[in-house]
């Protein structure tokens, strides 16, 4: 009796480690897609941002131009 409900234990915890295993793979994959959307996102943002200063600046160049050639 002993040794067949030993193997049942050995049995179900091989089940729970492949059932934490499936899980821990499904989370770990979950977490990657998860950063990757996050960091493209603030990708996203810093590239809009970027574009906005760099556009501020083009304004701004000729206007300190045409000051300077006043002088």
């Amino acid at each position: 009796q002993v040794p067949a409900d030993v193997e049942k234990c050995q049995d179900r915890m091989e089940c729970f480690n492949a059932d934490l295993k499936a899980d821990m793979e499904r989370w770990q994959n979950n977490k990657r897609q998860d950063f990757r959307q996050l960091l493209m996102g603030m990708a996203d943002k810093n590239i809009h941002y970027y574009e906005k200063c760099l556009m501020a600046w083009e304004s701004i160049i000729p206007l300190l131009q045409e000051r300077q050639e006043a002088k």
